[in-house]
């Protein structure tokens, strides 16, 4: 297909002809920056809310040290008293726990978002 415009200089009866290089390239920083504006307002919300919570899968978001303290204040809320995970709720837990352990919240949140299966993005393609 490609060597077929390239031999006839026309694509599906369009005529190309060759435009002079700095029209080419004003084009090309206009499509770049309206593709770029484009991904902005598409993702403009990731900063804030589950998306926000996805920073947890990046290395670079990662602190320099590991903390236990944040597991471990996790497991003592949990265990508390023994009928507190029969009737805690993650929205309770989470209220409780997101300023002393906004990591583990984090990753947390973000597995409770993923879907169990792919079956209705499947079906979806039917």
């Amino acid at each position: 297909m490609l060597s077929k415009v390239l031999d006839s200089n026309s694509y599906e009866v369009v005529r190309l002809s060759h435009s002079d290089t700095s029209q080419m390239m004003a084009n090309k920083d206009k499509l770049l920056d309206k593709l770029s504006e484009s991904m902005d307002n598409r993702f403009s919300d990731v900063g804030s809310g589950i998306l926000s919570n996805t920073k947890i899968v990046s290395f670079q978001q990662w602190p320099n040290e590991y903390s236990a303290d944040q597991w471990t204040i996790v497991k003592s809320y949990l265990y508390k008293e023994p009928t507190t995970l029969e009737r805690l709720t993650w929205s309770e837990a989470n209220q409780k726990l997101r300023r002393s352990c906004p990591d583990i919240v984090d990753l947390v949140d973000l597995v409770l978002c993923m879907p169990a299966s792919t079956a209705d993005c499947e079906c979806g393609l039917m």
